[in-house]
């Protein structure tokens, strides 16, 4: 797994000298004179292997300015036009050997060439320790927005390529600027996925994430919550020997806390053991912060002379580490080349929006097609559901029409019955007819009998029903019965059957107040039909549609009635 070295704005928190800082630079070290890199040309890949073997033995010596000015040289050949995939290793380097040195103009200028050289080669490792670390030099600049912006694309891009130990710093660091910036609820949206990318050991996660809720607490005005996690964070240093300079953050931390509570005192208090820590060794950084803080502490209570001398002391170590105007031009520098590659990617960006657009053409055309596809089956669609309610009216128009009939061939039938009652005469010619012949009469009776019967839903509704349970129920035999069904209707009595039960179920399909909690299933069943397949089969065809297509033509029928 490749081991990446922390940011100089994580490692200025526990000192150079501790155990902590020695132990990542040894991880910086063996990272960077192991990786592969791959070179064009061998010459060129020896020298650039010199220089950089050379700056990382001087560096590794704490010879900071020795080492600058051979990392130096790779920016040097990269101005005159020469790179190789090898310089990204060095400009990262370089840039934190300007970080120790509280060189900070220059260590920008560093890590945006090492950015630019990381792009070149995709080179992904060294783009997002080089994008973090850029965060790290706004974030000592005191622009929390713009070290925010940078932490939070160090840290997408390190979690999204498997980077944990890069994306455990920026993330840590990001809840810091966050907070800073008085973004407490972003502060407090990141801080919860620390626990899933955490910092070895774990001494050092237990101090990011105390320290971060202090400041989270600072920045929704808890001072009093803030003091609280700072000082879980100084016990924590003590228990585990984290350094002084982590100690003198800490110290400033609670100071400032003091000086929005009102307490001068305190926070002058702070400020002065701060600076005790600071003042004997090379943190220039920090020595600053203390002289700015308690210049404005006696500046509130009035001692002018106290407040005159720290500002003093404020504004000449300030001018030789923060020099605005070259950081500017170098804060210019990166903003251009983030300008070049933005205009560069807006230009294969077009490339692709011209090509996109030829496929939203042709795609539109399809859409077109289809549409006019659908349009026509969708007349065609109201066509034929017009076609199939008419038949539905029609059909239920046959129903009635069907039971007048039947009820005026009742009427017909008893006249009939009536008045050809056989004389004696009659009655003993009949005698002498042959008993396999069914007389007039006969067969106007059994007529009727069928028609009473198969008028009968309970009776028509058994599943058992047949040719010989209707012979049966009037009274005849199955030849007579079927004779007069197929001499009157011309059907069989498979046939014949479907036909009234179909109509029964036409009647309950159409019938929403009574029937409309009714399944097609439990229809089917009442009817006597033991399969749902077989209703169905037998409804589409007497009616050319289905049982629901059916219904549902007979509710829209019964709608337009209503309208």
């Amino acid at each position: 797994m490749i081991k990446i070295h922390y940011s100089a704005f994580f490692l200025s928190r526990f000192g150079k000298n501790s155990y902590l800082c020695n132990m990542m630079r040894n991880w910086l070290f063996l990272f960077l004179l192991t990786f592969p890199v791959q070179m064009s040309h061998a010459v060129e890949e020896t020298d650039t292997r010199e220089i950089i073997q050379r700056a990382s033995h001087l560096y590794q010596q704490g010879q900071l300015a020795e080492a600058i000015t051979e990392f130096s040289i790779l920016t040097d050949l990269y101005k005159s036009g020469y790179s190789d995939s090898l310089f990204t290793k060095g400009l990262s380097m370089g840039g934190s050997a300007c970080l120790d040195a509280n060189r900070f103009v220059e260590a920008l200028q560093f890590y945006t060439t090492g950015i630019e050289m990381a792009e070149k080669y995709d080179q992904t490792a060294y783009y997002e320790s080089c994008t973090s670390n850029i965060g790290t030099v706004y974030a000592i600049f005191k622009d929390y927005e713009r070290s925010s912006f940078y932490f939070e694309k160090a840290f997408l891009s390190a979690s999204k390529s498997g980077n944990s130990l890069v994306a455990s710093i920026a993330l840590a660091n990001l809840v810091n600027s966050l907070a800073k910036s008085g973004n407490a609820y972003q502060a407090q949206r990141y801080l919860k996925l620390q626990g899933n990318y955490p910092l070895q050991p774990e001494a050092v996660q237990q101090y990011h994430i105390y320290h971060n809720q202090g400041l989270i607490a600072a920045a929704e005005k808890n001072y009093q919550g803030d003091i609280y996690y700072q000082q879980k964070v100084l016990d924590l240093i003590a228990t585990h020997q984290l350094g002084d300079l982590s100690k003198a953050d800490i110290l400033s931390e609670i100071g400032q806390a003091y000086m929005q509570m009102g307490n001068t005192d305190s926070a002058t208090c702070y400020f002065k053991k701060m600076l005790q820590i600071v003042v004997n060794d090379d943190y220039l950084y920090q020595q600053d912060e203390a002289y700015q803080r308690l210049s404005e502490i006696f500046r509130k209570e009035g001692r002018r002379d106290s407040a005159a001398y720290y500002q003093s002391l404020h504004a000449e170590l300030s001018d030789s580490i923060f020099n605005r105007q070259q950081f500017n031009m170098a804060r210019d520098n990166l903003f251009n080349y983030e300008n070049r590659v933005t205009t560069h990617r807006i230009a294969t960006l077009g490339q692709q929006v011209r090509l996109q657009w030829w496929v939203i053409a042709i795609i539109t055309l399809a859409l077109i097609t289809v549409g006019a596809l659908l349009f026509v089956i969708s007349i065609y669609y109201r066509r034929l559901r017009n076609a199939n309610q008419l038949l539905v009216r029609k059909n239920q128009e046959l129903i009635l029409q069907d039971e007048e009939s039947r009820r005026l061939r009742q009427q017909y039938v008893d006249a009939i019955l009536a008045a050809e009652q056989p004389s004696p005469a009659d009655a003993a010619q009949k005698e002498n007819v042959s008993p396999y012949v069914m007389s007039e009469d006969t067969r106007t009776v059994l007529l009727k009998r069928i028609a009473d019967a198969m008028d009968d839903i309970a009776l028509i509704s058994n599943s058992e029903f047949n040719l010989a349970m209707l012979a049966k129920h009037v009274g005849s035999n199955t030849k007579y019965v079927s004779q007069v069904i197929n001499e009157t209707y011309h059907k069989n009595f498979k046939t014949f059957l479907n036909e009234y039960r179909i109509r029964e179920a036409c009647k309950r399909l159409g019938d929403q107040e009574h029937f409309g909690k009714f399944t097609i299933t439990t229809i089917a069943h009442d009817l006597g039909y033991n399969s749902p397949t077989s209703f169905i089969l037998a409804f589409k065809k007497l009616n050319g549609m289905t049982p629901s297509v059916y219904q549902q033509l007979a509710f829209y029928n019964h709608q337009d009635d209503k309208e």
